[in-house]
């Protein structure tokens, strides 16, 4: 009789768990409100975000890890960007973009059509740029390293051939690591 009743009992037991309600998480509230005098809303691109998308219009869904950092010595900040996605990425890598502020906007000045992160700016100069280091591998080729210079106009576009020459790793910190955030690109 009393493995009838606890049969009884976790039988009833568990149609009581099942018939309850599930419970919602309370509303989560940001840390930080948004200024009230903000100019734009939290989903339009950023200038530099629209320069991107401008040159990849057709590359799907995008995403982006990205960094600022004066690479030429001129007072403002240039902004070297990983770009993510499946229409833009191959076997060999994906493109990063090396902008700089032009009026209200942004010039892309070089297009590195294969690299992977992580990417160092180095404290070296070649026409008054910062040398850069990119990851490669993948596409064939070997894995490593390349060190890319500013020929005055650009930077080379395909970091596995020269004039891109491969290097150790530095041990500075990386510009963009590969767990540096990563956002979508509107």
């Amino acid at each position: 009789m009393t493995v009838l009743r606890l049969s009884s009992l976790a039988m009833l037991l568990a149609l009581t768990a099942c018939s309850q309600e599930p419970q919602t998480a309370p509303e989560l509230t940001p840390a930080i409100p948004a200024p009230a005098d903000a100019a734009a809303p939290a989903s339009a691109p950023t200038a530099l975000e629209g320069a991107v998308r401008a040159a990849y219009s057709d590359g799907g869904a995008l995403r982006y890890q990205a960094a600022t950092l004066d690479l030429n010595s001129d007072g403002a900040d240039e902004a070297v960007v990983y770009l993510m996605g499946p229409f833009v990425c191959g076997s060999g890598g994906c493109p990063t973009l090396i902008l700089t502020p032009e009026g209200e906007g942004w010039r892309i000045v070089s297009t590195l059509t294969v690299s992977r992160q992580p990417i160092w700016a180095l404290d070296s100069r070649s026409e008054g740029w910062r040398d850069l280091v990119v990851s490669v591998s993948g596409g064939g080729g070997p894995s490593g390293k390349a060190r890319l210079v500013f020929d005055g106009q650009t930077y080379p576009t395909n970091p596995t051939v020269p004039p891109a020459e491969p290097v150790p790793a530095p041990t500075t910190p990386p510009l963009i690591a590969e767990t540096a955030p990563i956002s979508d690109l509107p």
